[in-house]
């Protein structure tokens, strides 16, 4: 496993508790954990079918673009122009980089996860169903966008070959070359043309939606994803990664996921608890079937 991988993974199971009581005034216990874990087996099922489907969407990416000779960063940056570096050069400081990075890297895990176990360890059901059901649609959504309107990062080839010239002429690649370890890493998890829409914006603007829509309380929690948002939007900018008009389809693909998320959510979960039930109930009988004298 990349170290990128190992320090994300450390940070978010290390500050989880942590924010667990800043967020929502509980301290966690491996008991609490226990029972979230045992409560929410479906969401986190799903959460790791999400994982599989991303990486099984990357690895049938380069097949389809290459068959379909797809690439839409010219008509992009005709529209858009050189935004994006104007951005960039205005910024630019090695702090900011840091910075920016560090929101970039672990701003968006950190909600992705978080967003749902702060609500799955309080046992707020219809809260962690929404989320949940909200990012298997964002993915659903962005699946046609990212196979038949593949857009390359503004930084784009710069990410494998830092003397390239970039899509938009003089951006620097600042996310992805700024160490081997972490170029590695996205040379492992980004397939660097699935700019359109940003997910990376579409995820946590949904998630604050609802919250906003249908949460009373939890005010910091609140503000924190939105100026986490924020900044994910203007550290994709600035590092080279996505466009403007990216951010503002995420938040388009945001707005008609939660719009879906109020109208199915609630039926989708009553069937998947429904079948799963009536699974559990089965295999039961079964076992008992099995063990019973003379069997």
């Amino acid at each position: 496993m990349n170290p990128i991988d190992l320090a994300l993974l450390a940070f978010l199971f290390g500050f989880s508790p942590v924010a667990f009581y800043i967020f929502g005034r509980a301290k966690f216990t491996v008991d609490g954990g226990v029972k979230m874990f045992s409560r929410y087996r479906l969401h986190l099922a799903i959460l790791l079918g999400i994982l599989v489907m991303k990486s099984a969407l990357d690895t049938l990416n380069d097949p389809i673009k290459e068959a379909f000779s797809l690439d839409f960063t010219p008509l992009i940056h005709s529209i858009e122009g050189d935004a994006v570096l104007q951005v960039q050069r205005a910024l630019l400081n090695d702090w900011t980089t840091l910075v920016l990075l560090v929101v970039y890297l672990i701003g968006y895990i950190f909600l992705y996860n978080f967003s749902f176990a702060l609500f799955a360890y309080l046992d707020r059901r219809k809260v962690a169903n929404d989320v949940i059901f909200n990012n298997l649609v964002i993915l659903v959504m962005s699946i046609p966008f990212y196979w038949f309107f593949p857009v390359y990062v503004t930084s784009w080839p710069k990410v494998i070959d830092p003397s390239a010239p970039a899509v938009v002429p003089g951006m620097e690649a600042l996310a992805y070359n700024y160490s081997p370890q972490i170029n590695a890493f996205f040379q492992l998890h980004d397939p660097f043309d699935n700019c359109f829409p940003s997910l990376h914006i579409a995820v946590p603007f949904a998630i604050l939606i609802i919250l906003i829509r249908t949460v009373p309380g939890f005010r910091l929690y609140k503000w924190f994803l939105g100026v986490m948002t924020a900044l994910t939007g203007l550290a994709i900018i600035y590092l080279g990664v996505h466009w403007i008009i990216d951010i503002f389809a995420g938040m388009a693909i945001a707005a008609i996921s939660v719009s879906m998320t109020e109208r199915y959510s609630d039926r989708f979960w009553a069937r998947l608890d429904g079948a799963y039930a009536g699974a559990v109930k089965w295999y039961d009988e079964r076992k008992a079937s099995r063990q019973a004298p003379g069997k």
